[in-house]
């Protein structure tokens, strides 16, 4: 990997073609995008062009019932990022 910045750093360059997204980093390998569901195939389209998360290893969902809402957690993995 020629470009030796973080992958939370690399994305934040390119996610400003999507609205909204909170882009926060969780850990060396692991980094956290939120996003409105309206927005979540442009932004899937844009990581798998453009940084390379071809991989999706898992979709999980959690439910907050006291809210009344869910939420669909994305596992994307990068072997261009190694992330």
């Amino acid at each position: 990997m020629s470009d030796a910045r973080l992958p939370v750093e690399r994305l934040s360059i390119i996610l400003g073609e999507v609205r909204d997204v909170g882009v926060s980093q969780r850990g060396p390998r692991r980094t956290r995008l939120d996003v409105a569901a309206d927005a979540l195939p442009a932004l899937l389209e844009l990581l798998k062009g453009r940084a390379g998360y071809v991989h999706l290893s898992a979709i999980s969902c959690v439910d907050w019932p006291i809210d009344g809402q869910f939420e669909l957690v994305y596992h994307l993995w990068s072997y261009e990022l190694n992330a």
